[in-house]
C-alpha cells in the first residue's frame, strides 16, 4: 500500500501463498478483493489494514471487479465470469465466455462491457442476466478495458495485445459505440489505467481540450519516446558487438602468432 504524494510504502498485505494476480477496491475505500495464482479470494479490510476472510475457489480466477455501487462483484475464470451478490454472498449470475476472462468494465449499474479471448467487446445486461450486443473492436483479442466519464459523455478505452488503443464513443441510448481515435503503441501492452484529466487554467484563459484528443496525444507521445529509447538500445548493442568482435580478433591473432612461435 502506497501513499499518494511521497510514493512512500505504508504498509504490505500478506495472505497470497502465490503471486497476486489482480486487485479491486471497493467504492467506499474501506474493502479490497484480491486474487492469485494460489486459486484463493482474499476480502481485506483496508482500515484495519488485515485480512477479513478468505474464499477458496475451485479454479485460477483471471479478474475480479468490483461494481459501482459496490453491491457486486465479479470473478472472471477462464470460459466464465461469476457475479456474486454481497447480501447474499451467493452467484447472481454467471455467464460463458470464451477463452479467458480479460477485463470487465462498467458503463452504469446494470450494464457492463466484457473482453475474453476475442476481437469483440459484449455489451452485458446484469438485470435481464444475458448479453445484450457485441461488436468488431480489434483485430486480435481484446487485453483491456476502461470507461471515462465526463458529465454525461462517456468514453470506452480498448487496447489489443497487437499494441493498438482506441478510444469509442458511447451512443445517449448505449445502444452503439463510434470509433474516435486510434494509436498504435509500437509494443504489447498487458495493462491499463485511464483517468480523467482536470481541465488547467492558465493566464486567466482556460485552455479546453477534449478528452479524447488528450489521450491520443499522450499516447503519442510516450510512444514516440519508446521508439526512441529502442533505438538506443539497439545502436548500443551493436557498438557492444563490433567491441566485442575486434577483441575476439585479437585473441584469434595472438594465438596464431603463439602457434607460429612454436
Amino acid at each position: 500500500v502506497l501513499k499518494t504524494g511521497s510514493w512512500k510504502l505504508e504498509k504490505t498485505l500478506f495472505k497470497h501463498q502465490s503471486p497476486v494476480t489482480d486487485v479491486s477496491i471497493h467504492p467506499s475505500g474501506k474493502l479490497a478483493l484480491s486474487i492469485g495464482d494460489d486459486q484463493k479470494l482474499v476480502t481485506w479490510n483496508l482500515i484495519k489494514g488485515r485480512s477479513a476472510y478468505i474464499t477458496n475457489l475451485r479454479e485460477r480466477p483471471d479478474l475480479v471487479k468490483w461494481s459501482p455501487k459496490g453491491d457486486h462483484y465479479f470473478v472472471g475464470f477462464c470460459k466464465h465470469i461469476d457475479i456474486y451478490s454481497v447480501e447474499t454472498t451467493e452467484i447472481l449470475y454467471s455467464l460463458q465466455v470464451s477463452g479467458r476472462s480479460n477485463a470487465v468494465a462498467f458503463l452504469d449499474d446494470d450494464i457492463f462491457l466484457v473482453a475474453t479471448e476475442n476481437p469483440k467487446i459484449e455489451v452485458h445486461s446484469l438485470k435481464e442476466q444475458k448479453m445484450l450486443f457485441d461488436f468488431e473492436a480489434h483485430e486480435k483479442r481484446v487485453r483491456c478495458l476502461e470507461v471515462l466519464q465526463n458529465n454525461e459523455d462517456k468514453v470506452i478505452v480498448s487496447v489489443s495485445n497487437d499494441g493498438w488503443m482506441k478510444l469509442w464513443e458511447l451512443s445517449k441510448d448505449m445502444k452503439e459505440f463510434t470509433l474516435l481515435g486510434q494509436v498504435d503503441t509500437h509494443c504489447r501492452i498487458t495493462c491499463l489505467k485511464a483517468r480523467l484529466i482536470p481541465v488547467i487554467a492558465e493566464a486567466k484563459e482556460v485552455k479546453k481540450t477534449s478528452l479524447t484528443q488528450d489521450l491520443l496525444e499522450e499516447v503519442k507521445i510516450r510512444s514516440s519516446t519508446i521508439d526512441e529509447e529502442i533505438k538506443s538500445v539497439k545502436e548500443k548493442r551493436k557498438a557492444t558487438e563490433v567491441v566485442n568482435t575486434k577483441a575476439e580478433d585479437r585473441t584469434a591473432s595472438k594465438k596464431r602468432k603463439r602457434k607460429c612461435n612454436l
